[in-house]
């Protein structure tokens, strides 16, 4: 009989046992990941910083977009402002007299298809036209 009751017990203490490793096992890896939670984050964070060095990085400087878009402007349009933000979006005013004649410039300029018209308002003697996006 008492042979009988050990060998019940046995596979019933080997769950117990089983189940207290677990929980020991449980802690341990929930206390490591407490103490890696802040090296994590920074490394994230680290992670996210590159990314945006190297798409600041890789974009063409404010000049070199200014100099390829002397290129595609026509003769009588002139640039009234020129600004990039932190995202790398670059917004353009630009001074026409024949605002069509300056859409078709920058549309057949391949840096400067990924402008968008924005607006467009009279200034003296010409229209100014605005565009925003991406330039290359």
């Amino acid at each position: 009989m008492l042979v009988a009751g050990l060998i019940a017990l046995g596979p019933a203490l080997t769950l117990a046992g089983a189940k207290l490793l677990t929980d020991r096992e449980r802690g341990q890896a929930a206390l490591l990941e407490a103490q890696l939670a802040p090296r994590t984050a920074r490394h994230a964070e680290a992670e996210r910083t590159r990314d945006r060095l190297a798409s600041v990085i890789a974009r063409p400087t404010l000049t070199a977009t200014l100099d390829a878009l002397a290129g595609a402007l026509p003769k009588e349009a002139s640039l009234a402002r020129a600004e990039r933000n932190a995202e790398g979006v670059l917004q353009l005013d630009v001074r026409a007299p024949d605002p069509d004649a300056l859409r078709s410039a920058l549309r057949r300029a391949p840096g400067f298809a990924g402008l968008r018209e924005i607006g467009q308002r009279r200034g003296d003697a010409a229209m100014i036209v605005s565009w925003r996006g991406e330039a290359e």
